[in-house]
């Protein structure tokens, strides 16, 4: 399983890499980070800088040399770690995100951070969470690989219900990362899904 290799594309404060990286660390997660992608200076730059982490800057518009290198890079797999622009599909490699809701609800253009949780608790949701799926050309709509609910309080925030969902977070993307390496979720199956 080792030899599974991911690039990570950000758009911020680049915690969910950060995530992946220690866990690689402490030899809790087996695969390889190749690459950060970014289309802006962010924080996630200098955490990648902290674990020597090669950075490559491309414009999102621009889908040729996206997938040019993609195509250098060869990973088995992008992961979406708090990208905001459309990704450029179709690449040569399958990509997944992870979303700070259960999907289908609270998903779709617009829909991220803490806009979402803003919702969920306007709604007087009881159950919120997170949910990672295969990247498509409509935002937050391919199949779901993964889900994890969390509760919401009656008098949360959208901070505090923000923190206790990206917990769960950083619990779902590297054991989904770990079955999809494995097997045990099938990246074939569900790409057919959506073809």
């Amino acid at each position: 399983m080792n030899h599974f290799s991911i690039v990570v594309f950000a758009s911020g404060r680049g915690r969910t890499l950060e995530n992946l990286l220690q866990r690689i660390e402490e030899e809790s997660l087996p695969l390889k980070v190749k690459a950060l992608v970014l289309h802006r200076p962010c924080n996630a730059e200098q955490i990648a800088a902290s674990h020597d982490l090669p950075v490559h800057h491309i414009d999102a518009e621009d889908r040729e040399s996206c997938h040019h290198l993609l195509k250098a890079l060869n990973p088995d797999l992008v992961v979406l770690a708090g990208w905001i622009r459309p990704f450029p599909l179709p690449t040569p490699v399958p990509a997944v995100n992870i979303h700070p809701s259960l999907l289908p609800k609270y998903g779709g253009l617009g829909m991220y951070g803490r806009r979402v949780h803003e919702a969920v608790v306007a709604a007087n949701e009881t159950v919120s969470g997170c949910t990672i799926h295969l990247v498509t050309e409509n935002y937050d709509e391919g199949p779901i690989l993964a889900q994890a609910k969390v509760p919401v309080g009656a008098n949360d925030t959208a901070e505090v219900l923000a923190g206790r969902v990206f917990e769960a977070e950083c619990q779902l993307l590297p054991n989904t990362l770990v079955a999809l390496a494995s097997g045990q979720i099938s990246l074939t199956d569900a790409l057919r899904g959506i073809r």
